[in-house]
């Protein structure tokens, strides 16, 4: 399995994970805003902050931008352990995280933040692959 493209080495055969976004969720959740499609949003807030402490931070944002977004991006580490003063760039834009980042962020006062879950969706040929390499090892033995 390879977490989005990948040099691959030669001799074996890799299926590609890709990022599938659900509905962008307000993180303050008295909020009271009811969830949304990436694209709806995009409508309502063409640019906004995207922050992202995973490990690849560049595949979270390229799926913001990928469904119209204009991202200013802020890269933490992964497993950062966010304070107000990481969110001091926000004047009164939009800020949209990962659903990681949402569950630590919960506990700050930020206004008109946003987090979108994703979910893997595996090649089709995923199970097929996998199948095979199991009847493999089962006769490896």
């Amino acid at each position: 399995m390879v977490n989005g493209k990948a040099a691959q080495p030669s001799g074996y055969s890799y299926s590609e994970m890709h990022l599938q976004p659900g509905r962008v969720h307000s993180v303050d959740v008295n909020n009271g805003v009811l969830p949304d499609f990436l694209h709806n949003f995009a409508e309502t807030h063409p640019s906004v902050h995207g922050v992202a402490a995973i490990g690849n931070p560049e595949r979270f944002f390229s799926v913001l931008e990928g469904h119209g977004l204009t991202v200013e991006r802020h890269a933490f580490s992964d497993h950062h352990a966010y304070q107000m003063e990481d969110f001091s760039f926000v004047g009164g834009e939009s800020i949209i995280m990962t659903e990681k980042d949402a569950v630590k962020c919960a506990h700050l006062p930020l206004k008109n933040a946003w987090y979108l879950p994703v979910d893997a969706q595996l090649d089709d040929g995923f199970a097929e692959q996998l199948t095979e390499r199991l009847q493999a090892l089962k006769y490896d033995k």
